[in-house]
């Protein structure tokens, strides 16, 4: 099965979604109108089915290289793929709990983490690692800066310490 497009298309298009979301999440957090919260609901799951697709797309461009794995390999494919679990869950405890006022805190980081694999400073396998990057290599996608990504999360897994030990001396 071949995709007339890239994946990287279906997750552009479900990040300009999620930003329409949060701003219709929003206003209906203002006004309480429950047409424009019903919409922003509606569009949310077009959204992750849009969304979905590009992950399926993904999935068989690696399969096309020869490589064959699940999207989850690197940063870029971790970042879209919280992007959609957080979504899914959202929209789950929407129509299990019926409050759709959580939409405005959700869709936010939805579209930023896709935004984010947008804005990141790529570059391309062969000026930084040949071998790391193959398959990302022979499907034509730019490798992400390691280096980047490691900083990143250090700088994350070192703030998310005084978080966590706040949070765990109120309740011994």
């Amino acid at each position: 099965m071949v995709f007339p497009f890239s994946s990287q298309v279906f997750f552009n298009i479900s990040m300009a979604i999620y930003l329409f979301c949060f701003l219709g999440y929003l206003i209906f957090t203002a006004s309480r109108n429950k047409i424009i919260g019903t919409l922003s609901t509606s569009l949310l799951i077009i959204g992750l089915v849009t969304h979905s697709v590009g992950l399926l797309a993904r999935w068989l461009e690696t399969h096309q290289t020869g490589y064959g794995y699940v999207p989850l390999s690197n940063m870029y494919e971790s970042l879209i793929f919280f992007s959609w679990t957080i979504v899914l869950i959202y929209l789950i405890l929407e129509f299990k709990y019926r409050q759709k006022i959580i939409g405005v805190f959700v869709t936010p980081f939805a579209f930023l983490a896709i935004a984010l694999t947008s804005i990141v400073p790529w570059h391309r396998c062969k000026d930084y690692a040949p071998d790391a990057c193959a398959a990302e290599q022979l499907a034509g996608y730019p490798c992400d800066n390691v280096l980047f990504w490691i900083c990143l999360f250090c700088c994350i897994l070192r703030g998310q310490h005084p978080l966590f030990d706040s949070g765990q001396k109120r309740f011994l």
